[in-house]
């Protein structure tokens, strides 16, 4: 299933939302003055329509590819959990909406909701309901290799503060000297055995114990479940994203509806009969385009430290996440 953003267009010509705000091309909310960027809540500027955005409408790198970029905890009730089905146990108000144990409206999926859309703690929207599914539930994400991948599959379990966020369970050092011990034995310790902690406390402690959640799996600072590495797995086990690719704790949000031009980050060269580009090797190592801009032997564009760039400078890709021949990753 892909997802279109539908743009109005009025009989001027101009862009507008659904409420009649103005906006570019690609829906993105702009100042008619000078048709910068704004931001939707306070209509702060954003990004200039002049030095930052692209002649297609869209905003610079990294947010092209990464605006998708949340945390699936912020935007879940608080429940408590059936520990028979491991469902959440949803409640009805006098209206007869679902509501989650504080009383804030969620659909069937868990999501807390406004208007139909997905919107977080803070009351922001994160998702328009055209972007879920008919059931209500978030699209399916993908990985750098390609692989689809619920975002359910990689969450940990947990009881929530009044602030909607995660109460993280500390494992004690001594229950974890052995390193070969099922996680059975983890998931049947007494909860009362574990200290409760969230906010920044969560990442300031990381390293004194192993995090946990409610069912006794190992967790990041963020909530997700993962290995002995750190890297992100699913409920059974499978690696999703290395702990290399995550940026403060949080993997990158790619959908099929994410948008990204291959052009923006390729340098000027010819291409041979198969494909390749035809690049300048001034120095072992050191390739540039047409344009004496420097480029990965692939034909990206780069900076000094070999991170991925598009052509205004801004950067797209890090180094870390290539391929070793300086390919971008199979998903892009």
């Amino acid at each position: 299933m892909i997802f279109y953003v539908i743009v109005l267009e009025a009989e001027d010509g101009a862009f507008k939302d659904s409420k009649d705000r103005p906006t570019n091309q690609r829906g993105y909310l702009i100042d008619p003055k000078n048709n910068d960027v704004v931001e939707n809540r306070n209509l702060k500027k954003m990004f200039s329509a002049v030095a930052e955005m692209d002649e297609r409408g869209e905003v610079p790198a990294p947010f092209c590819v990464e605006k998708y970029n949340f945390n699936p905890h912020d935007i879940m009730g608080n429940f408590d959990w059936d520990p028979k089905t491991g469902e959440p146990k949803y409640f009805k108000n006098d209206q007869g909406d679902l509501v989650d144990k504080k009383g804030r409206r969620v659909n069937k999926r868990s999501w807390m909701t406004y208007n139909g859309g997905v919107v977080d703690k803070w009351g922001r929207k994160k998702f328009d309901r055209r972007q879920l599914t008919p059931e209500g539930e978030i699209p399916k994400l993908l990985n750098y290799a390609g692989k689809r991948y619920d975002i359910k599959d990689i969450m940990g379990q947990f009881d929530k503060d009044a602030n909607n966020n995660i109460l993280l369970l500390q494992e004690p050092n001594d229950l974890n000297k052995d390193q070969s011990q099922p996680l059975k034995t983890t998931a049947m310790m007494n909860q009362s055995s574990s200290k409760s902690i969230s906010g920044p406390d969560a990442s300031a402690n990381k390293h004194n114990g192993v995090l946990i959640d409610n069912l006794g799996r190992k967790v990041n600072e963020k909530g997700y479940l993962v290995d002995d590495e750190g890297n992100i797995i699913d409920i059974n086990g499978k690696k999703l994203w290395d702990r290399k690719h995550l940026k403060n704790g949080e993997p990158p949000k790619i959908f099929a509806f994410t948008k990204f031009n291959i052009k923006n980050v390729l340098g000027d060269f010819e291409m041979n009969p198969v494909g390749d580009p035809m690049i300048t090797e001034i120095n072992p190592g050191h390739w540039v385009d047409d344009q004496n801009r420097r480029v990965n032997k692939r034909g990206y564009l780069i900076d000094d430290e070999g991170n991925v760039i598009d052509k205004r400078g801004y950067k797209m890709f890090d180094h870390g996440i290539l391929e070793k021949d300086g390919e971008l990753p199979p998903v892009f």
